[in-house]
């Protein structure tokens, strides 16, 4: 069985907005052998994508969702991504590839490109093989990103983290909390766990945390920008900015974004 996976996500509109870009780069980039499992939303359905609607759980989380609009992000009047619940379906479907695989799964969001060749030990190296999560966090002062995300089912404490995930989110807790979306239930989850057992404090990385305190983008900063870049809100379709970089990049695609250059679009 393969021993590394990685998941994503998008709808049809958003496969014709970035989806054809993460799988073009992707099929450039990374070593052969890496598993890419792309839940799909929509009815026209490629390759070996999968149906979103075959993710256990996540119908039931939507169904318990559905009647409030402000879980939905809807806040007076105005669309609020912070507190849009819906972003709580990628728990679901990384939970489900990872009791299905077993071994080592990589969540990557679906508006990512990778701008360079990927080496072979790259996501051994994120996540070494005694631990349980590798993330990309902020620090106390905002919620972790989690546009790349790694778990390791091998680890004995990674499915009782996962039930911890769940049960924040159809106990209610993620309502008690300031945001509602994926990012926080991640961090909540993981402060619970570590305070239940001390212990594991250890077993998660935080890929980002030698940034300076308030990096707003630690994709790009981190280790993980060497080889990818997370096109998200504003950037989709483009580049990140060389505005967002806190760190010194040497790689061409970013010397590329340093120097106006058009070259990083085409990665």
């Amino acid at each position: 069985m393969t021993k590394h996976t990685i998941v994503t996500s998008w709808t049809e509109e958003g496969y014709q907005k970035y989806g054809r870009d993460f799988i073009r780069t992707f099929q450039e980039h990374w070593p052969e052998g890496t598993k890419l499992i792309v839940f799909y939303e929509g009815t026209n359905l490629r390759h070996d994508w999968r149906p979103i609607t075959e993710v256990p759980n996540l119908a039931n989380w939507m169904r318990v969702i559905a009647p409030f609009q402000v879980m939905h992000g809807a806040v007076f009047n105005q669309y609020d991504i912070m507190m849009d619940a819906r972003t709580n379906r990628v728990i679901f479907m990384q939970n489900a590839v990872l009791r299905q695989r077993k071994g080592k799964v990589f969540w990557i969001d679906g508006d990512v490109i990778t701008h360079s060749k990927v080496p072979q030990t790259f996501l051994d190296e994120m996540l070494p093989d005694d631990k349980l999560c590798c993330y990309l966090g902020r620090g106390d002062w905002y919620d972790s990103e989690t546009g790349f995300i790694g778990f390791n089912y091998d680890h004995p404490d990674c499915e009782h983290f996962l039930k911890v995930e769940e049960n924040c989110l159809f106990s209610g807790v993620v309502f008690a909390l300031p945001r509602w979306w994926d990012m926080q239930t991640f961090d909540w989850s993981r402060t619970a766990l570590v305070a239940n057992k001390p212990h594991l404090a250890s077993a998660f990385v935080d890929l980002a945390k030698d940034l300076p305190r308030g990096c707003m983008h630690p994709f790009i900063n981190s280790r993980v920008g060497a080889y990818m870049d997370h096109l998200k809100g504003a950037r989709k379709g483009g580049t990140s900015r060389r505005e967002d970089l806190e760190v010194e990049r040497t790689e061409p695609y970013w010397q590329a974004i340093i120097n106006g250059s058009p070259e990083a679009k085409t990665a």
